[in-house]
């Protein structure tokens, strides 16, 4: 399958399979993988496996696409939403999942196409089963922090890091003290959602302005292609936006998915105007109250070990990456490829001469 109008087709097929799978994630949905192969990916490098029984019934997908990297020739085979996806699978009715596996890597070994296999953010599980199937070197990548939520909020604050509770309790007397209104409210219609997710992108350009960086929606065609996605993810009820006001402005926004009984902390922006306040954190305790409230038995704060997020839990989940080449020059190539990325990526006189780069051609422009 290897276009956004044959996705269409199996819409309703997909979200079945992605119901019924235990280990499903938002971003194994159709919503999420349809709205970044349309708005990352050029639909003629989509490569979507897809298994069916005898009866013709569809039992597995496999969310391929194959990306060129810096030069035409060099493609290589992953997920499609590797990138801005933090947890990525295939999704398959439990009964057919070896035999979809084995058609799956056969098709892989036969395909002629890719130079390289590159598969990011996959679980301990995901890496063993594949390496039966196919020889992948594989690494660690990156850790996701995540709490395991008590059925009371009650019960969680009696849990929470002393330290960090203070923190809270501080910054939500000192409101008080100063007589500020603080309200907490979640997108719960259309109208609602179209005027957050505004806000939502003013508040993250923001926060990220503020710390010297560009942000995620600096430019105007991922903004409003980024719309577009967020307005499929929330019709399909997989978006939840959470706002806190103070003294009805809002200082801090949440852009959260929900799958089942998880709840996962995608991104967020805040107004720097209440920083004293540390409203991102009161967000998040409204957030994670909440959260409890309506049954969420995982808070997730996905990739990344930033030290804020063990202020909540010191618990996390190991991911991992996978790759192999058809060949040496390849290697070569993709190991000098991804360490110079990571390179960059860990550098802040690297990162800060290219956010005053970004920032003095859109003075420009």
């Amino acid at each position: 399958m290897n276009s956004l109008s044959e996705m269409k087709k199996i819409k309703n097929e997909w979200n079945r399979i992605h119901l019924s799978y235990s280990n499903g994630t938002p971003f194994q949905s159709w919503e999420w993988n349809y709205g970044i192969a349309k708005t990352y990916t050029s639909s003629d490098s989509l490569r979507i496996l897809v298994g069916r029984n005898n009866e013709g019934k569809i039992i597995g997908i496999a969310p391929l696409k194959l990306r060129k990297y810096l030069v035409p020739w060099i493609k290589v085979l992953e997920f499609i939403g590797t990138g801005p996806s933090d947890y990525l699978d295939i999704i398959v009715e439990e009964e057919y999942r070896d035999l979809f596996l084995i058609e799956l890597f056969n098709w892989i070994k036969k395909n002629k196409e890719w130079c390289i296999i590159n598969f990011e953010s996959l679980r301990k599980e995901m890496i063993e089963e594949f390496i039966q199937y196919y020889m992948l070197e594989y690494s660690e990548q990156v850790v996701s922090p995540y709490i395991s939520l008590p059925c009371s909020f009650d019960e969680y604050q009696k849990i929470m890091p002393k330290s960090h509770y203070k923190h809270i309790r501080r910054n939500l007397n000192k409101l008080q003290q100063q007589e500020k209104r603080l309200v907490f409210s979640n997108s719960n219609c259309s109208q609602d959602f179209n005027n957050d997710l505004k806000t939502f992108f003013e508040l993250h350009q923001k926060r990220q302005n503020f710390k010297g960086e560009r942000g995620h929606f600096h430019n105007k065609v991922w903004k409003e292609q980024f719309s577009e996605l967020s307005t499929l993810l929330f019709r399909a009820g997989l978006l939840k936006l959470g706002l806190l006001k103070i003294d009805s402005k809002v200082s801090s926004i949440q852009f959260n998915l929900v799958w089942k009984n998880k709840e996962y902390s995608y991104l967020s922006g805040m107004n720097p105007d209440y920083s004293k306040f540390s409203p991102g954190i009161l967000l998040d305790y409204f957030m994670i109250e909440d959260s409890i409230r309506n049954g969420i038995i995982i808070y997730d704060f996905l990739q990344g070990a930033e030290s804020y997020k063990y202020k909540w839990t010191k618990e996390e989940v190991q991911l991992y990456k996978a790759f192999i080449s058809r060949n040496i020059l390849y290697d070569i190539f993709w190991k000098t490829y991804q360490g110079i990325r990571y390179f960059i990526h860990n550098s802040k006189a690297i990162k800060k001469g290219y956010h005053i780069m970004v920032g003095i051609m859109n003075i420009r422009l």
